[in-house]
């Protein structure tokens, strides 16, 4: 069986210091589905951190020496969204 990808993106660009980012994913994700978090920033440097019950799969504070980059995942419960 293939799997069925639902995807969702935020994009921003912000001249000032974040300290938050919210990310939002369908409500319709049935329980057990994976669901993923990919995260970029621009300085280097960035620690990303993520709600409880995400896995940090990769995370690179100086991706090519410019930028970090995080990739987070979790199980779904059915109830998110």
């Amino acid at each position: 069986m293939a799997p069925t990808i639902q995807s969702g993106w935020t994009k921003g660009n912000s001249t000032t210091s974040e300290t938050t980012t919210t990310v939002t994913h369908p409500s319709t994700a049935p329980s057990g589905d994976l669901v993923f978090i990919c995260m970029g920033s621009d300085p280097n440097g960035q620690a990303f951190t993520y709600p409880g019950g995400f896995t940090e799969l990769y995370q690179d504070e100086s991706f090519q020496s410019a930028a970090a980059a995080s990739v987070a995942y979790k199980t779904s419960g059915g109830s998110e969204g």
